[in-house]
């Protein structure tokens, strides 16, 4: 289709751009990247830093994939197809919006640019990095006690939590008698959720026999509803 040829020739020009100025020793290298941060399932902008006063040929990003640059988005004289769909350039043609951010996406980005009418004909690289991350949901409780004599002797609470990194664990906050002696954590379990994301559960049995123990868990930011055992 024309489109699909228009993709194809864009995309040769743009190796054709950044071969050149690679073989004229034209980039601006060195500096560190421009750091950004990221939650998995949310958006992201990402700025390459040009005068404002200046007029652009074209500005594009790129992301490094295996040791690899891979076309993004960008502009040259008109928009270019967008080549990541859940990228957009913004109506400026100097920032990126990434939606829908997954794990995959962290890594070193490049925007490349360069000016118009500039005498120097420099192609300019800007390094950027983004870091994207994912924080569990607010812990669920649910409690199960055993009675003697309709007394609850012990109670088991066991806490929830969704979508977060592999490795972290669930922590119990115990309020008012914090006595180690009257409970203990029995297990921790996690198990894969979505993409390379993790839910964990943690369940502690308390001893009532002393009387109510209110108790909440936590991961990550959030904290659960305070419940009592």
């Amino acid at each position: 289709s024309s489109v699909e040829k228009f993709r194809c020739a864009s995309k040769i020009l743009i190796e054709k751009i950044i071969m050149f100025f690679i073989q004229n020793g034209s980039f601006n290298q060195g500096n560190s990247p421009i750091v950004y941060d990221g939650l998995v399932g949310g958006n992201v902008t990402i700025y390459c830093p040009v005068a404002e006063e200046s007029q652009l040929e074209f500005l594009y990003f790129q992301k490094v994939v295996d040791g690899k640059s891979v076309f993004l988005n960008g502009y040259h004289s008109k928009p270019l197809p967008t080549q990541l769909p859940n990228t957009e350039m913004d109506q400026n043609h100097t920032m990126m919006h990434i939606y829908r951010l997954n794990l995959s996406d962290s890594g070193e980005y490049q925007c490349f640019y360069r000016y118009k009418n500039a005498a120097s004909g420099n192609l300019y690289e800007v390094q950027l990095y983004l870091n994207v991350t994912a924080l569990f949901s607010k812990p669920e409780t649910s409690v199960r006690c055993r009675e003697e004599s309709g007394v609850p002797s012990d109670c088991n609470v066991t806490c929830h939590s969704h979508n977060g990194l592999s490795g972290k664990r669930m922590e119990w906050n115990v309020l008012g008698n914090d006595n180690r002696d009257m409970w203990r954590v029995l297990r921790n379990d996690e198990s894969p959720s979505r993409d390379e994301l993790v839910s964990i559960s943690s369940t502690a049995n308390f001893n009532c026999s002393v009387g109510e123990v209110k108790v909440s868990c936590s991961v990550d930011t959030f904290t659960s509803e305070i419940v009592s055992a």
